[in-house]
């Protein structure tokens, strides 16, 4: 298991464009084109890792099936993961093969929240780019659906903005480099109260 920093920055909308230049200005670079992330949410029937990331309570999980693509998740080109958020840091396994049909059908059994099926899809673009030393990821034009009424489609106009470092790097750093107010957010979170399931 590989620790890391996750830190969310709150850049309003309108901002967007200033916060782009300020990473250009700083030297910061593209690591690879934008794509699109598309990922299936699992949860327990009373939705307990919803409760746990509101709560932000330790340990805590989220599962889930993660493409490359807006269309259908598929064999082959879909994984497994399960991001862990514990006392001594965040963590995440990716599970490459994996029976897709039988989990998207049924579910899947998780040792601490039991019989988990898919909630919610989760889609966005991505831009990738690299800033003294950090990762930069920014999310727009976030949508939300309800697996059980895929007819629901909800249009998030916000973005999410965030660094991923190396889990030594220190908190002095993240905060001299990127001075900006830091935020909880959860694309997870934000589907399950918008779509009021």
């Amino acid at each position: 298991m590989s620790f890391r920093i996750e830190e969310k920055l709150h850049i309003n909308n309108y901002k967007l464009t200033t916060f782009l230049n300020w990473v250009i200005e700083n030297g910061g670079y593209k690591l690879h084109n934008s794509r699109v992330v598309s990922s299936t949410y699992f949860d327990n029937r009373k939705n307990d890792m919803f409760h746990d990331s509101e709560e932000g309570s330790l340990p805590r999980k989220k599962i889930r099936v993660r493409s490359y693509s807006v269309a259908e998740h598929v064999v082959g080109s879909s994984m497994l993961e399960t991001k862990i958020s514990s006392i001594e840091g965040r963590y995440k396994t990716k599970i490459s093969k994996f029976n897709l049909e039988k989990i998207m059908k049924i579910g899947i059994i998780d040792s601490d929240y039991g019989v988990c099926k898919p909630i919610v899809r989760v889609t966005y673009d991505r831009e990738y780019f690299s800033l003294f030393g950090v990762r930069v990821t920014i999310d727009r034009n976030i949508k939300y659906k309800s697996v059980d009424r895929p007819f629901i489609e909800v249009f998030d106009p916000g973005v999410a903005v965030e660094i991923k470092a190396n889990y030594q790097t220190s908190a002095e750093y993240l905060i001299k480099k990127f001075p900006f107010y830091r935020t909880r957010l959860s694309k997870y979170s934000n589907a399950i109260n918008l779509l009021n399931i």
